[in-house]
């Protein structure tokens, strides 16, 4: 096979100590490692079955179908993947994410023996580089007998069956004392084994952000946004991830319990007095409705509360974060994934940051790539306003004051100050401001014209000022919009220009 062009990336995990990997077009879910059911099969690779979306999927241990002395015994989770129209699952110890690799790295792997030929090839990761075995899922598949499902047969429509009943299926959560079920229908996908990245988004009940598919994702502790309290910091988590018009949002829970079909007539309805949410929820499933095996997994005091979709997909605070989703590296910037833009705009409803310089001041969520905490050791250096630079995840970012830059003399640092970084098509810039405020959507976005008494006399055109209009605390307010990202390119050419010219970017 001819190596992958630039725009292929590849998905990433470790099993028994070897780095491996596979097209992430291939990659249908990432799941939680759960208790194996025991399903007939003659290959020894098959070490059991998985409840998935109302089917049984098999799992394969690699080490076994590899013929290794050992096997998987420190397996955290399954992959499922999906080969031509059918799914198996890949035990994997820990998912090292995605990444993508340039073609002179791709090295074929020439073997005629059966079982080696489901290593393809050999690549190098542009983000760690490091060697990785990637894997052929068709020769996987060839190389021993074993079941795999249709993709067809993991369905997650309701229907009505012959006598009219409408069966749903619901997938089962476990979110610190909370029981509850949401339709498996609207589950965009559900990850395991990620790291929470801090962000300007990190505040209410958003956590920050994690990496999926390249993107970086707002991840909500789903205990608290539902009225339930922090969900604790212990054991293992996993999220489930929802796909709306503007953008997905994850949930962080405990467990994803399962995914079981539920006649709908069974339904109760929910009292009102149900936490601090209670229009968050539709109804209730009775325990009687349950299997067994599933109600011992569940909290023996609590019942299982059914999320309203609708509500909950037109929730606020949902609809803005969908909105904040950005590419997670620069790699994933230039591959063509849909035109996300780091520009303003002449739209409305669009998420903004709103911050302190000494003045109130607004940009948009979309053009930060991260936040990072203010330190004394960051002093300034300049007239023009340069602090100097700082160092993150093996980045050198020079840092600005924005709230000079914006004519402001009197600048208090506090424990609430932070950096706004961008990235502009050559470097990561960074902006001191003094605080950050809250995350609101603009509901009018008018852009005026000013015209200086010196453009009058040059006969020059007058510039343009964004502006926008936000709802806060129910009082309206208009805010300047400011593009840090134009700012940050202005800033590498006049950062040894008087200031009042940058602040004019």
């Amino acid at each position: 096979m001819n190596a992958p062009d630039l725009a292929m990336r590849f998905g990433g995990f470790t099993i028994h100590g070897m780095k491996l990997a596979f097209p992430i077009a291939s990659l249908r879910e990432v799941l939680p490692y759960q208790q194996m059911l025991d399903i007939p099969s003659p290959a020894q690779c098959v070490v059991g079955g998985i409840n998935y979306r109302d089917a049984i999927l098999p799992v394969i241990d690699l080490c076994r179908l590899l013929e290794k002395s050992t096997v998987s015994d420190n397996a955290k989770c399954i992959l499922v993947v999906v080969v031509g129209s059918h799914l198996f699952g890949l035990l994997a110890d820990e998912v090292t994410g995605i990444f993508t690799a340039q073609p002179d790295s791709w090295k074929d792997v020439l073997t005629t023996d059966l079982l080696g030929s489901v290593f393809h090839a050999t690549v190098v990761r542009d983000d760690e580089l490091t060697t990785v075995s990637v894997l052929s899922l068709e020769k996987i598949a060839k190389a021993e007998c074993f079941p795999m499902i249709s993709d067809e047969a993991a369905h997650t429509d309701s229907h009505a069956d012959v006598s009219g009943r409408v069966i749903e299926p619901m997938m089962i959560l476990k979110c610190g004392q909370l029981d509850l079920a949401i339709r498996a229908v609207h589950v965009d996908t559900t990850i395991a084994g990620f790291t929470i990245e801090k962000s300007a988004l990190a505040m209410g009940h958003c956590l920050g952000v994690i990496h999926h598919m390249g993107m970086a994702i707002p991840l909500i502790d789903f205990q608290d946004f539902c009225g339930g309290g922090k969900l604790s910091s212990q054991g293992t988590k996993t999220a489930f991830i929802i796909a709306l018009e503007k953008g997905k949002v994850a949930f962080l829970i405990d467990q994803i319990v399962d995914i079981v079909r539920i006649d709908t007539a069974h339904f109760n309805p929910v009292p009102e007095f149900v936490l601090a949410l209670p229009a968050l929820f539709s109804g209730i499933i009775p325990n009687e409705s349950l299997p067994t095996e599933i109600l011992e997994k569940l909290n023996p005091q609590s019942q299982c509360l059914i999320i309203d979709n609708d509500r909950f997909f037109a929730m606020p605070e949902v609809v803005s974060l969908a909105s904040t989703n950005t590419f997670a590296s620069k790699q994933f910037a230039e591959t063509p994934l849909g035109g996300v833009s780091h520009r303003l705009s002449d739209q409305s409803n669009r998420s903004m940051l709103l911050y302190d310089v000494g003045i109130l001041m607004a940009t948009p969520v979309d053009q930060l790539s991260m936040i990072l905490p203010y330190t004394p050791d960051v002093q300034q250096q300049s007239d023009t306003g340069y602090l100097g630079i700082i160092e993150s995840r093996g980045k050198s970012i020079p840092v600005f004051n924005l709230c000079q830059i914006q004519g402001v003399k009197e600048v208090h640092a506090t424990s609430s100050s932070c950096i706004l970084v961008v990235e502009t098509e050559e470097q990561s810039v960074g902006f001191f401001v003094m605080a950050l405020l809250t995350i609101a959507n603009t509901s009018w976005e008018p852009e005026i014209s000013e015209l200086s008494g010196a453009q009058v006399e040059k006969g020059t055109s007058p510039r343009k000022t964004q502006l926008a209009l936000f709802t806060i605390a129910e009082q309206q307010k208009m805010l300047h919009v400011k593009d840090l990202v134009g700012l940050a390119s202005t800033l590498k050419v006049t950062a040894a220009h008087p200031i009042d010219d940058m602040a004019e970017a």
